[in-house]
């Protein structure tokens, strides 16, 4: 029984760790000037770095907070405008009950339909294996829709690719185990009618190195070719798309972690891959700009060159700065720009040839939604945040059909609460919102009004959050808090700090 709580820990753990990736900051924590231990586990290959977090929040979990005993998420990952004028959400939606050894830790991928007025028209949810979460979601030449992601068997899991009809049945479910374990991220219909999937994997026999992964697929999932690319010990590959030659451009981020000395801090870089139609590699570039850089998302632009979105921060104020980056058809830099204090997770390029990126800001101790508008050149023509139900994380952005924008993550009242929802929101072509939905059963009111940037920060509402319960919060988090005033947006959420 005891064994079984703490796989569930786990669980919530990577969990977190999904929903935070983007927003934690920092591969290593210090105390007094002396860094704290890192774990070494098949976490820390696909999220670097935030193992400490990790065991940080389950101690919270397992010590104190034993009266909070569900935890129920819903989480949008991604979102796509259909051919009706609708769109399409995937993500994942579980929950687990701590008190409960004999409880289902199972997550299932999730997929939302709505209207173009945020009506909902269906859901589905997939059961598959030990558990499946659908990342990314396009609609397909039939009207039907692909979903990329993983899904977990006993102690290995694989990369998924889970195709829906236009009503979300299913119509068939495939896994890619790559070198033995992997994850799927990113996949996109290509031209001729199959599927290319990004990812990353690690062999069993040395799951001391990660490698970037590609798998090619017929219509029908079954696999082409798959080919997997290593540059240093960690290799991740987070996005991927067709290009104008048949070929495929991928982003992610590459870095090396000393296994030997669990004290070394890492170091990443953001990658950039170009391959030919049958996957095999034509170039190569990396782009260091803080301590941290890492490549979420990369576009083709009209240009014929590439425009990147990602995240990049110093393991010495542990400020996280959103990353865009833009490069010629060789992937050669011609320009990059960051912005402080929020974190940048997608990126498209607009009807008037700037940029639209999606993401989170973090102002103090709270978390929002963003969209963040920019010129041809990067620079930034306005930057809206959105709070949701209180607090909110925001993922997939597009443009819409009438020059609007879509938004899509998780909305929360308080981690304290361990309810998480799905986002959704619309807004016009100057970041106003036209209306937000929220994937939930229960009463929950969204806060549908903006917060704006300003030149000090961020001008926000009065906080409405009451937490009823005396927390006693962990010797070593109050330590780490008061080092890193700027970091762990999340973990602070979630301690109600």
């Amino acid at each position: 029984m005891k064994n079984i709580f703490h796989r569930k820990c786990m669980i919530i753990g990577l969990i977190i760790l999904l929903i935070g990736s983007c927003i934690i900051s920092g591969p290593s924590a210090y105390i007094n000037n002396k860094k704290i231990k890192r774990s070494q586990s098949y976490e820390d290959l696909f999220f670097p770095g935030k193992s400490i977090i990790n065991q940080l929040i389950l101690d919270k979990i397992t010590k104190t907070l034993n009266p909070i005993i569900i935890i129920d998420i819903k989480m949008g990952q991604c979102v796509q405008q259909t051919e009706d004028n609708g769109y399409i959400v995937t993500g994942f939606s579980g929950d687990i009950d701590l008190n409960d050894p004999n409880s289902s830790t199972l997550m299932k991928t999730l997929i939302i339909k709505y209207d173009e007025y945020g009506k909902k028209e269906w859901s589905k949810t997939f059961e598959f294996m030990e558990g499946n979460m659908g990342y990314s979601i396009q609609q397909t030449a039939d009207k039907g829709y692909i979903i990329g992601g993983s899904t977990a068997s006993l102690n290995k899991s694989y990369a998924m690719l889970l195709k829906i009809d236009e009503q979300g049945n299913n119509e068939w479910i495939k896994t890619y185990e790559g070198l033995g374990i992997s994850q799927g991220f990113v996949v996109q219909q290509t031209n001729d009618s199959g599927y290319i999937l990004s990812g990353s994997s690690i062999s069993i026999n040395n799951t001391n190195i990660t490698h970037v992964l590609l798998i090619k697929t017929d219509e029908n999932g079954n696999e082409d070719w798959s080919n997997t690319f290593r540059y240093k010990n960690i290799s991740i590959g987070n996005s991927v798309q067709q290009t104008e030659d048949l070929g495929y451009i991928i982003t992610g981020y590459t870095g090396d972690t000393n296994w030997t000395n669990p004290w070394a801090p890492m170091e990443n870089e953001v990658l950039l891959i170009k391959t030919d139609e049958n996957g095999s590699e034509e170039w190569n570039k990396t782009f260091e700009f803080m301590k941290v850089s890492m490549g979420y998302s990369v576009q083709k632009t009209d240009d014929k060159g590439y425009i990147i979105c990602g995240t990049t921060f110093s393991s010495d104020d542990f400020k996280t700065y959103a990353l865009l980056l833009k490069t010629d058809e060789n992937g050669d830099e011609e320009w990059h720009k960051t912005f402080s204090n929020k974190d940048g997770h997608s990126v498209q390029q607009t009807n008037d040839k700037g940029y639209i990126l999606g993401g989170t800001a973090i102002s103090g101790f709270h978390s929002y939604a963003l969209l963040l508008k920019t010129d041809e050149q990067g620079n930034e023509e306005w930057t809206k945040t959105y709070k949701g139900s209180g607090e909110a994380i925001g993922l997939k952005a597009q443009q819409t059909n009438d020059n609007g924008y879509i938004l899509t993550g998780a909305t929360y009242n308080s981690l304290l609460s361990f309810k998480l929802y799905v986002l959704l929101l619309k807004t016009d072509e100057n970041g106003d919102i036209e209306w937000i939905k929220l994937e939930t059963t229960d009463s929950i009111k969204a806060k549908a009004k903006n917060t704006f940037s300003t030149k000090d920060g961020f001008k926000t509402h009065e906080d409405t959050i009451t937490f009823n319960q005396q927390v006693n919060i962990h010797p070593l988090i109050q330590k780490i808090i008061k080092r890193f005033p700027n970091a762990f947006p999340i973990l602070r959420t979630l301690l109600g700090l």
